[in-house]
């Protein structure tokens, strides 16, 4: 009897040990150099990548695989990418890049299709399936991925609870607007609170949102956000145009409502200019304005613990529109990038497999990331581990996307000289003005698109 016990133990043993040696072989399979392959990897300058570096490292302490992250700051980021894409030797092997880059990225074949990787390892079935539609695959419906998803965010909503909360100021509202004193249930109460708390002469202002009309997509995604929750939309994506859509008279209403919005910021800085996405976040961190509209992972890099303010500090999806509620989709994919040496390609799937596993994906929320994985997504310790979590996911549900055409640049730099300038300037704003500058956004568009 006890011989039987030992050669059940002894046999239970070698199976456990053939499973780890099996599950070892199945991750790094492809990889059969005697020493792990070095890549470099690239991401905007921001504090996800931070994360990423501390998980670089443990990745390299797990498996002996270094990986270099580059940091590029996000105003020259595309241009910067591109340029090394171009290049003969891509300096980069697995490129962190907008989710709208992804169709110009392909067209000129820069990033490798890793669509059966993505289909062998059940990153569809491992990751949230809205996530994945929204950063992997390309073009839109058609199951065909280029990327694997890194960080998935949208647009939202923070303030001040400590002053929305004040008995003095609840009751002044209260009085002057007919209705309690809360966080924002729709875009005219969030304007009504933004209008109240905008007191220049003690340099305090009730909103802060991007007013640099030149920064990237500032306040091309601060539209968006309106423009879906008023009914409207960019285009119609499948057949590629924006002819009688983006010039609906409800995205004229939308652009209207949020060109009023700008008087209760602060336009222009100390140096005479326009705010970005970061230096808005600044701005409400630094305790000078009640709300914030902007990118959760820009937030973050300002709002941190044992920083003023920051238990004071509470976040929501963005209020409802007319129509709806809706954000702009931020986030961005890993992408692998096309012609390196398939010993890369290799290592660069070791490492996407790596970072798919759920145990990695709680590791990543622990350090401060943002959920990926569906069960992290559905498990209550994310909610108590991220203050903004229930405003992440509330997010997730109402994702809105510009457009990922190749076009994309055009299209950008487009809406930025005709919409993302009068949205700043001092012209009065109507409905009818901003009606006029969305039909000949239209025109412009239709050259682009067509």
């Amino acid at each position: 009897m006890e011989n039987k016990k030992m050669i059940a133990i002894v046999g239970g043993t070698l199976v456990l040990i053939g499973a780890l040696v099996i599950s070892a072989y199945f991750l790094f399979s492809r990889n059969t150099t005697k020493e792990p392959i070095a890549l470099s990897m690239v991401w905007g300058e921001w504090a996800p990548s931070d994360i990423l570096e501390m998980m670089l490292k443990e990745y390299e302490d797990e498996t002996g695989a270094r990986i270099t992250l580059t940091q590029i700051p996000w105003g020259s980021y595309y241009n910067e990418l591109l340029t090394g894409l171009q290049a003969e030797v891509p300096p980069y092997d697995i490129a962190i890049g907008d989710s709208q880059w992804i169709g110009e990225m392909v067209q000129k074949g820069y990033y490798r299709d890793i669509t059966d990787f993505v289909v062998e390892s059940r990153i569809i079935g491992t990751m949230d399936p809205r996530i994945v539609k929204h950063y992997a695959e390309y073009p839109r419906g058609s199951e065909t991925y280029y990327a694997v998803p890194a960080l998935s965010e949208g647009v939202l909503l923070a303030y001040r609870s400590d002053i929305l909360e004040d008995e003095n100021e609840k009751a002044a509202f209260a009085a002057a607007y007919g209705y309690p004193l809360a966080v924002p249930h729709t875009w005219n109460e969030l304007r009504d609170i933004a209008e109240f708390f905008t007191r220049p002469e003690e340099g305090m202002y009730g909103l802060a949102i991007p007013t640099d009309e030149n920064f990237y997509d500032a306040i091309t995604m601060l539209y968006g956000g309106l423009l879906y929750a008023y009914g409207a939309a960019w285009g119609d994506f499948e057949n590629r145009t924006a002819d009688g859509i983006i010039n609906d008279p409800r995205a004229a209403e939308a652009l209207s409502f949020m060109k009023s919005l700008y008087a209760f910021t602060e336009k222009i800085d100390t140096t005479g200019n326009g705010y970005d996405w970061f230096e808005s976040a600044q701005f409400f961190a630094e305790g000078k304005s009640v709300l914030v509209v902007n990118y959760p992972s820009v937030l973050d890099g300002y709002v941190k613990p044992g920083t003023s303010h920051y238990n004071a500090i509470g976040y929501s999806a963005l209020p409802f529109g007319p129509s709806r509620r809706a954000s702009s989709l931020g986030g961005q994919p890993f992408s692998i990038v096309s012609g390196i040496e398939p010993e890369k390609v290799a290592a660069a799937e070791d490492f996407l497999r790596w970072w798919t596993q759920e145990r990695v994906q709680r590791r990543w929320t622990e350090l401060g990331g943002y959920a990926l994985d569906r069960r992290l997504l559905l498990d209550p310790i994310y909610e108590q581990q991220h203050k903004k979590a229930k405003a992440l996911k509330d997010t997730l549900e109402i994702l809105e996307d510009f457009w990922n055409e190749p076009e994309f640049p055009a299209l950008l730099e487009t809406f930025n000289a005709m919409v993302s300038t009068y949205a700043v300037d001092d012209s009065e704003g109507t409905v009818a003005e901003s009606q006029a500058v969305l039909d000949r956004l239209n025109e412009a568009w239709k050259q682009i698109l067509r």
